[in-house]
């Protein structure tokens, strides 16, 4: 069947017909909800089938995409970024999706959205280390705010490691997932000037399940997708076409146009729509510690990404 001349499906006029502002508030509202339907998903799929099950339904959608899209949108340049989209395949798809999963079944979605909260911080220390991003002390003192949350969300205020041992786990899952995050976003900066939002996602998607294939078990995960019931399809669904597909797109297209840093303030926007919806659909309930977390994280994110970058650029 011959393709119609020059069709395309990459919706460029749409994204630029919004502010970049629009789509990372967009972005982190669907991610902000992906750990609920996460953790409906988890009622019946384990951690592993799970993470492959996205990926795998996700390449599969972006190689459909790919098949119909003009030959620029397919094409890879140079032989060096196949290592440069599997490396951004493993960091953001692979290993960050499988410490993600892990973290929130060992913790809940309420706990993971707010630990991924430290993205932002993690994205300051990156850049620093490999974009030579200057660190004021504000900012130190925003990243040691920062932490220290994290660290209290994930020891829930206890050193008895062995009576809260899968949370604490579930929690450095969340924190390594953080840091898988940072060094793809920093990774992926370098890609957006050659190739488009979409191409870079979809390959780092295919190349990601790839990486993943040998760990997975196929007669076993076959036969767990064969009981899901139509409300574990509903969230999967939504896992890989809206949060795996279409949000990794607009993150992409909103790296290749603002910092890495002015992006990752508005990930902190994601447990608030996580704490609405999770006690409707999960039923989660807040700690006081998740609280007091919370109210260390989020001022420490916010010191880190605005307030310091405003007395520096003062």
């Amino acid at each position: 069947m011959s393709r119609p001349s020059g069709f395309s499906l990459q919706p460029a006029a749409l994204l630029r017909a919004f502010p970049t502002p629009f789509w990372l508030v967009l972005t982190a509202a669907i991610w902000g909800s992906s750990f609920v339907a996460t953790q409906v998903a988890l009622e019946q799929l384990s951690v592993l089938n799970l993470t492959f099950a996205r990926i795998v339904l996700a390449s599969a959608l972006f190689g459909f995409i790919l098949a119909f899209s003009s030959p620029k949108t397919r094409r890879i340049n140079r032989r060096a970024d196949i290592l440069r989209f599997t490396l951004l395949g493993l960091m953001s798809v692979s290993f960050y999706q499988l410490l993600q999963i892990a973290g929130n079944r060992l913790t809940n979605a309420s706990v993971t959205s707010l630990l991924i909260c430290l993205h932002p911080i993690t994205l300051a220390l990156c850049g620093m280390l490999f974009l030579r991003e200057p660190l004021s002390r504000l900012k130190i003192f925003g990243i040691a705010l920062g932490f220290f949350g994290g660290i209290l969300v994930v020891t829930q205020g206890t050193l008895d490691f062995h009576a809260n041992l899968n949370y604490l786990l579930g929690g450095l899952y969340l924190l390594a997932n953080s840091v898988c995050w940072a060094l793809y976003s920093v990774l992926a900066k370098r890609t957006t000037s050659r190739y488009s939002a979409f191409t870079i996602t979809a390959y780092m998607t295919i190349f990601g399940t790839l990486g993943l294939l040998p760990l997975v078990d196929l007669p076993a995960f076959w036969a767990e997708m064969a009981t899901l019931t139509a409300r574990t399809w509903m969230a999967l669904i939504y896992l890989f076409t809206v949060c795996s597909v279409f949000a990794y797109v607009l993150w992409l297209y909103c790296l290749g146009r603002v910092e890495a840093s002015t992006a990752g303030v508005y990930l902190y926007l994601e447990p608030l729509v996580t704490w609405v919806l999770a006690p409707l659909f999960v039923g989660n309930q807040f700690t006081l510690y998740l609280l007091f977390g919370a109210f260390l994280i989020i001022p420490g994110v916010y010191i880190t990404t605005i307030v310091g970058r405003r007395r520096q650029s003062a």
